[in-house]
């Protein structure tokens, strides 16, 4: 995933946090996390991001709780660190792509019109959890979060089996 779209994705995240989600939030995040065109991604994503917290877009003084995440500090984490950042991306991708691809066999299977993509919490909480890693110096510890990630990702793949 392109840091552009995580640091999108951790605004969005703050939206929702504080507003919860429109019909199209789990879809636009899915679908950003497996985009290629990093600008179209970040502009579906603020313009999700605004609808869910509109005074946000003009706001005079903001809170930044709903700002892109600042990852300008993201590579100067140690190696193990970074190594466990980019295992949670890879884990979002994976799931994310699992769920594009049920979905699609459930449409097809069923001929009954497209079938919603729906992020479970753990997917906003992993782009939450690494947006505060990135602006912390304090390691964190992933695996919990990788192992629930990768546990999602295993019940994706298998409601995805006949």
């Amino acid at each position: 995933m392109d840091l552009k779209i995580l640091s999108a994705l951790i605004g969005l995240c703050g939206a929702v946090s504080n507003n919860g989600k429109t019909e199209n939030t789990d879809r636009v995040v899915l679908e950003a996390i497996l985009s290629k065109e990093p600008e179209d991604a970040v502009r579906r994503i603020h313009e999700e991001k605004y609808k869910i917290s509109p005074d946000c877009a003009s706001c005079p003084a903001p809170c930044g709780n709903t700002s892109d995440g600042d990852l300008s500090r993201w590579n100067e984490a140690p190696e193990s660190v970074r190594k466990r950042k980019e295992e949670v991306m890879a884990s979002l991708e994976r799931m994310a792509f699992a769920m594009a691809e049920s979905r699609a066999k459930a449409t097809v299977e069923n001929l009954c019109g497209t079938q919603e993509l729906t992020a479970p919490d753990v997917v906003y909480r992993a782009i939450s959890w690494l947006g505060y890693a990135s602006l912390s110096d304090e390691p964190f510890d992933f695996e919990p979060l990788k192992i629930e990630l990768e546990e999602e990702i295993g019940r994706e793949i298998s409601e995805e089996k006949p």
